[in-house]
């Protein structure tokens, strides 16, 4: 009696769960269906009106048109010139070419005074002259330290 109730259970339970994903795409095709009638019904229902909003809005615009006619309005003056034009800027350019050759001066004039000093002191730190020409017044101050240090500590003759 068990073995029959056991055997009757799993039936039961296969009959239910292969029946029921049939049972419902069934009802899906169906559900379908009637939704793709209905639509076509309504796209046919369109597309045998015609277009009465769109003639009520041409008919308003054109009433509109003939109660407010074009006004032909000025034309607007140009816009004030920017600031920054082209020729602004190509004196902007010459002005920064011209600093960047000052400051290339000044770094010339510079290693010359310390090739000079260090020649006339005849003591060897020619690195100071590279140093120079490449950063400039920072390296001529930094040369300038390091002279004054030496002469601290060199003893009066």
């Amino acid at each position: 009696m068990n073995k029959v109730a056991w055997w009757l259970s799993l039936t039961v339970v296969v009959t239910l769960l292969a029946g029921s994903p049939v049972a419902r795409a069934e009802d899906d095709d169906h559900r379908m269906k009637e939704r793709l009638e209905r639509l076509e019904k309504h796209v046919q229902h369109l597309s045998s009106t015609p277009d009465r909003p769109m003639e009520r809005f041409s008919k308003a615009m054109e009433a509109r048109r003939q109660m407010h006619p074009p006004v032909m309005e000025a034309p607007k003056p140009p816009m004030p010139a920017c600031p920054m034009q082209a020729s602004c800027m190509k004196h902007l350019g010459c002005a920064l070419r011209f600093l960047l050759l000052l400051a290339a001066i000044i770094n010339i004039i510079l290693a010359f005074w310390v090739y000079s000093d260090v020649r006339k002191r005849g003591k060897g730190r020619g690195i100071f002259i590279v140093l120079v020409l490449l950063a400039g017044l920072p390296a001529a101050i930094l040369y300038a330290l390091v002279r004054i240090g030496d002469r601290v500590g060199e003893k009066p003759s």
